[in-house]
């Protein structure tokens, strides 16, 4: 690096498909790819060509479909897809009719193919992943493949599943009066009027109200009980009045009545170790029967592993359990919640052993400092913009309430709502394009923009000159970087090129659960993320059960330190348990302004700059906002030594796509073939046609993959003003070097995090 500034966690993760990628190569036919691209080629030609293009290909992406692994990866995220999809086209293999219903399975289905096998994803034995680490004594890289891709798997309830379980269990009076009730997250009550977390205002009976205003997620029914007769709060109730208006508070939906279990990757241990807490009586025995049924089920799935015939028994007996106990559906509809689908998900390890070298290392670190260097002017802004926009709302809210301070409450909610809007970070990265942008400095029509790392320092460091992070979690950054080496010979010889891929700011991704469960040592990543603590402390959301935060989908950090402090939201709504002494309640601080900036006052006095404590709370806003280069038409490859800082990109109208017609697949086949090749497309891409999707991939040689794209695209056009965008696949899927033990080769990704030391 040109400045020690920037230090590297010594550990990182390879993500990687559980599909070799060449088998998707199987998908594509050159001779039909040449027959579209040659301009003399009759149109009959062209058909009969196609024609049997298509039948090949589509024969073998049912062949794909039908291995067991293939058949034990839908099943996991699609199960009717097995009999829908792969079986309607097995039943229709001798009908060469191109039916609408034909074209769509066949999509369907080649979209799952182009997922599992060059899509790099964190999800199953279709996304495996495994930890590596730099080592200055290899020269450039170890690879030991051990005997099969996946070491270790692991089966995981999904957190709501258990919640249900603890529903239903709560529904026994015999335990229910032993659960200490809470408030819903976003319940409020004022003298007798409620108000819902959905804004609805409520009279209750002052009884209902004084309970209310009593539950505090630690006592149970009989303490609030003694507690209202104590202060002779409305009347003098007993513990039956008190359970009745807990029962009527939570029909309102304002309070929680059931066991509070974690939003966590282990719920069920919460919910055995409140039913451990029970005398012995027949309800225990009842709930307790219960969870281990569950636990049985599951356990059933994981010695299924990928085999589809046990497999597809065991999730059908395990969705059965989950309806009977819990009286739910085990699978949840799409819009029901974005996490967590199925009632149970698997995690699972890459059996390889990965060593990256001196020479991976030198390569990288000159490019990436400029990288991280930006990142941390980007962040400057993005943290001003954001004390800004705190200020603002303190100073709203303030003058309403005749000054003195704001709850932290109402401050933390009312930005979360103004950072849902992305415009409030649009000037700061309209700035950071522009920078970028001027320090490489193309010429219009380049295709592909060489520069050193060394020749760009002055100007990325007068561009980019900025303090240090103003928060812990400004101060991390996790960029994700690929190896482009054809094969792994060439990159154990050093031929190998790096490609940058997305940048995660403010998070250290790698203290997530998703990869902590397999590493050999987790105090050692928990003493790298405490590392930075003696310059500025730490305060970390404490996340309720929400749509958007599963036991797997946790956001980070996973791992607890005695040395953070926590942010509790609303305690006994799925929020994972802090150490002893250092959980903040959210509803306890205030904050203030103190000599022109916002501060919040801690219980005990300590002040503390706004973003140290609702930071970590914005991430969501910022992790995604890396963003060098502005939206063009064209976009150049930029390489910066040996690092692609930038893949080669074109952002198209769908109107300007040719399309050609639904029922004559040839012609409109060989007319984007042409359109792409006039562009200077390369064979492999990615492409979008929406926005928040996720990359899909295209070969150009492939008719199965250009009719889903041109589905697509006919679709995209029915919006106004909709684009496309295009990726060059880099590396392609001839320069993939992760191999098996049978040398299939597969595409991949290294997770790196950057700590600022400036």
């Amino acid at each position: 690096m040109s400045k020690p500034t920037w230090r590297l966690w010594d550990d990182l993760v390879l993500r990687g498909t559980g599909f070799p990628v060449q088998e998707l190569l199987r998908l594509a036919d050159p001779e039909t790819a040449r027959a579209a691209l040659d301009p003399d080629n009759p149109p009959q030609r062209l058909r009969e060509s196609w024609e049997r293009g298509i039948r090949r290909t589509a024969a073998a992406l049912l062949d794909l479909g039908e291995s067991d692994a293939f058949r034990a990866a839908l099943l996991w995220q699609n199960p009717a897809a097995v009999q829908n999809v792969t079986g309607w086209l097995r039943r229709h293999a001798g009908d060469t009719t191109r039916s609408r219903d034909r074209r769509r399975r066949e999509s369907t289905l080649a979209r799952y193919a182009q997922r599992y096998h060059a899509r790099n994803e964190t999800i199953g034995f279709f996304g495996p992943s495994v930890w590596t680490r730099f080592d200055e004594d290899v020269p450039v890289a170890e690879l030991r493949p051990g005997p099969a891709v996946i070491a270790q798997r692991s089966v995981h309830f999904e957190d709501w599943v258990i919640d249900a379980l603890a529903a239903a269990v709560a529904t026994d009076p015999a335990v229910r009066h032993r659960i200490a009730a809470a408030r819903v997250l976003g319940a409020g009550i004022s003298g007798t009027l409620a108000v819902h977390p959905d804004g609805t205002p409520r009279r209750l009976p002052p009884l209902d109200a004084a309970v209310l205003a009593a539950v505090d997620g630690k006592r149970t029914a009989r303490v609030i009980t003694v507690d209202l007769r104590w202060r002779q709060v409305a009347g003098t109730p007993d513990e039956d009045d008190v359970h009745r208006a807990l029962d009527r508070l939570a029909e309102f939906g304002l309070i929680r009545w059931r066991p509070n279990i974690p939003v966590d990757r282990r719920p069920e241990r919460a919910l055995r170790a409140f039913l451990g807490s029970l005398p012995d009586s027949p309800a225990r025995e009842r709930a307790h029967g219960a969870l281990e049924r569950l636990v049985a089920a599951r356990d059933e799935v994981a010695a299924a592993g990928d085999r589809p015939a046990p497999l597809a028994a065991a999730l059908a007996r395990l969705d059965e359990t989950v309806a009977e106990l819990t009286g739910t559906a085990a699978v949840r509809a799409r819009d029901e919640r974005q996490f967590g689908r199925r009632a149970v998900y698997e995690d699972c390890a890459r059996d390889i052993d990965v060593v990256l070298g001196a020479a991976v290392r030198d390569a990288l670190l000159p490019p990436l400092s400029l990288v991280l260097d930006s990142a941390r002017w980007l962040m400057w802004r993005l943290g001003g913009r954001l004390e800004a926009l705190v200020g603002d709302l303190h100073d709203e809210f303030a003058a309403m309430t005749g000054g003195g301070g704001v709850p932290l409450a109402t401050l933390v909610s009312r930005l979360l709502d103004r950072l849902s809007d992305p415009s409030w970070a649009a000037p700061a990265v309209a700035e950071f394009q522009k920078s970028w942008s001027e320090i490489l400095a193309w010429a219009p029509g380049e295709r592909r923009v060489r520069r050193e790392s060394a020749e760009l320092a002055a100007a990325a460091a007068t561009w980019f000159a900025a303090p240090p992070a103003g928060w812990y979690g400004a101060a991390h950054h996790s960029p994700d970087v690929m190896i482009a080496a054809a094969g792994p010979e060439a990159l154990r010889a050093g031929r190998f090129e790096l490609v940058l891929g997305e940048v995660h700011l403010a998070m250290a991704t790698l203290d997530n659960g998703v990869f902590t469960w397999t590493h050999p040592d987790p105090a050692k990543l928990l003493r790298e993320a405490e590392a930075p603590l003696a310059g500025r402390p730490r305060v970390v959301p404490l996340y309720p059960r929400s749509p958007k935060v599963s036991g797997r989908d946790y956001p980070t950090p996973t791992l607890f330190s005695d040395r953070y402090w926590y942010l509790a939201f609303a305690p006994g709504n799925g929020e994972r348990a802090a150490a002893r002494g250092r959980s903040l309640a959210l509803d306890a601080l205030t904050a203030e302004r103190t000599g022109g900036s916002v501060t919040v006052r801690l219980p005990s006095g300590q002040r503390l700059p706004v973003l140290d404590v609702v930071g970590e709370l914005a991430q969501e806003a910022v992790v995604n906002l890396f963003r060098p280069l502005p939206p063009a038409a064209h976009t150049p490859r930029v390489t910066i030594d040996r690092l692609v800082f930038a893949r080669e990109r074109w952002r198209i109208s769908c109107q300007e796509v040719p399309v050609g017609a639904v029922a004559d697949e040839a012609a409109a086949f060989a007319a984007l073939r042409r359109w792409a090749a006039s562009r200077g497309m390369p064979r492999f891409v990615f492409w979008r046609a929406a926005a928040g999707t996720k990359p899909v991939y295209l070969d150009f040689d492939s008719p199965l993959f250009v009719n889903d794209f041109l589905a697509a695209v006919r679709q995209a056009r029915r919006r106004e003003d909709s684009v496309v965008d295009i990726t060059e696949m880099h590396p392609d899927p001839e320069h993939v070097w992760l191999p098996d033990a049978d040398g299939r080769l597969y595409t991949s990704e290294l997770r790196l995090v950057a700590v600022d030391r400036a």
